[in-house]
């Protein structure tokens, strides 16, 4: 987009303020990765940390599931909220990074003080759902930071790297305290754990803090020059409900958000999202290898997936050859990884954490990035984020500790069971699925007709 308007521009002034805009955008991907992978962090730290410890956190399953539950209501709470707040002021991506920060910062603040006094229970529910709030405006913020800052071949590959960051979380809530804190428990004893751990929230708020004034100073909403033919439609469509009353903006809210649930496309999309969401925060909660080649296997598969998933989504445009590359990658990863914990096949065990990982994470920026297509332009950006948050704060309540009952009286094969049930199920509802890709057609639509009206040059050859 910004190829097409540059002729507006002047040279000097414009080549400054592309620069201006490149590292505005490297920021925006920055603060995205960043976000959610605090945000991660905070959902999972506990429960990973208890288990590599052997308990010495003292937290219970019962309590764990409480602090799990307080941020799925948070999410549940939240969205609605911030997708009615986002549907009036469509235009800010700023501010939402600014409250993400701040929930931070107050609830690893709240974390360093429960473990610092051992009163863990009631000032980590109420920042876990706080941390709920901050999860339904990351689920929001994906797509508009997408939408506002990346061009239309950019929109998955902004996608993969949002949610990469639960990948980075998960690592480091596996590792770190399997390697450091309990290696600092067994040589100084149990009151330097919770006090090693309420350390470490000290120091991840204080780079809460920095990101925070980051944030404030110097980023714009939105750049100078809108990055594609969609934004502008967006934009114009803005401008268009200024002055629309609030009441009106809920009644245009709801009606999106009714739209999506019965909508059969985007509602499977969601729904397949959210499983794969749920079954990946059960398999880090409920089995967390902290140095093991397994918990490498997943994570080398799943970044490879999530990255993978984003460029080629971006370059092809098409949904059927992706899917049949998902669809077969869950096959092999959920009949290898059944296989391999019922006859106890270790080197097999490791190659279905890869296709494992590649599935599960590959799906991320997949469904987001074709719900997108699918419902432009009639549901907005924001409404879309929200509807995956609010799917997902209920099936993320649901789907683990299910899966872990399961487990509990079963066994460990009893979860990849469970898993491959549900992941062929979703892979069926997918393959079935024919969304459109609307928002690329109108880009590529538009992208004719603005180089069909650009005159040839003097001295330029006609076509």
């Amino acid at each position: 987009m910004a190829e097409n308007t540059s002729w507006l521009l002047g040279g000097s002034s414009h080549n400054k303020q592309q620069i201006r805009t490149d590292w505005t955008r490297w920021l925006v991907a920055i603060l995205l990765v960043t976000s959610g992978f605090l945000l991660s962090i905070c959902r999972r730290i506990f429960a990973v940390a208890n288990n590599v410890t052997i308990g010495d956190l003292h937290i219970s399953n019962q309590t764990f599931y409480l602090l799990t539950l307080a941020g799925d209501i948070g999410m549940l709470i939240g969205s609605p909220i911030v997708g009615y707040i986002a549907m009036v002021k469509q235009t800010r991506v700023k501010i939402w990074f600014i409250v993400i920060f701040a929930i931070l910062w107050i609830s690893f603040v709240i974390f360093a003080l429960a473990l610092f006094l051992q009163y863990t229970m009631a000032l980590c529910i109420a920042a876990q759902i706080a941390i709920g709030i901050g999860s339904s405006i990351y689920f929001m913020l994906i797509p508009l930071s997408a939408t506002v800052w990346f061009g239309e071949r950019e929109q998955a590959t902004a996608f993969s790297l949002g949610w990469s960051a639960m990948l980075f979380a998960g690592l480091f809530c596996s590792f770190l305290p399997g390697t450091i804190v309990s290696k600092l428990y067994a040589i100084n004893g149990d009151d330097t754990l919770s006090r090693t751990m309420a350390r470490m929230f000290v120091a991840l708020g204080f780079l809460s803090s920095g990101l925070l004034m980051v944030a404030c100073v110097n980023f714009p909403n939105f750049p100078a020059t809108p990055p594609s033919y969609a934004e502008m439609q967006r934009l114009a469509l803005t401008k268009q409900m200024g002055n629309e009353t609030l009441s009106y903006a809920l009644r245009r809210f709801l009606k999106e958000i009714r739209f999506l649930i019965t909508d059969r496309t985007s509602f499977i999309l969601a729904l397949w999202f959210n499983l794969n969401n749920a079954i990946y925060i059960a398999e880090y909660t409920r089995f967390p290898p902290p140095t093991s080649h397994d918990l490498l296997a997943f994570s080398s598969g799943g970044f490879f997936g999530c990255i993978f998933m984003g460029i080629a989504l971006d370059r092809l445009k098409s949904y059927n050859p992706l899917a049949n590359i998902m669809g077969v990658s869950t096959i092999i990863s959920s009949i290898s990884v059944t296989l391999s914990c019922a006859f106890k096949m270790t080197d097999l065990f490791i190659v279905s954490k890869v296709f494992y990982g590649f599935t599960m994470m590959a799906s991320f920026p997949f469904i987001l990035e074709i719900l997108k297509q699918h419902v432009y332009p009639g549901i907005h950006d924001t409404t879309q984020g929200v509807f995956v948050a609010i799917t997902g704060s209920i099936l993320h309540a649901i789907v683990p500790p299910l899966m872990s009952i399961a487990t509990d009286k079963y066994g460990k094969v009893a979860f990849y069971v469970v898993t491959s049930i549900l992941l062929f199920v979703s892979e069926i509802l997918i393959l079935c699925n024919d969304p459109q890709l609307n928002r690329f057609t109108f880009e590529n639509d538009s992208t004719k007709k603005e180089d069909e009206r650009v005159p040839v040059m003097e001295g330029e050859p006609s076509h």
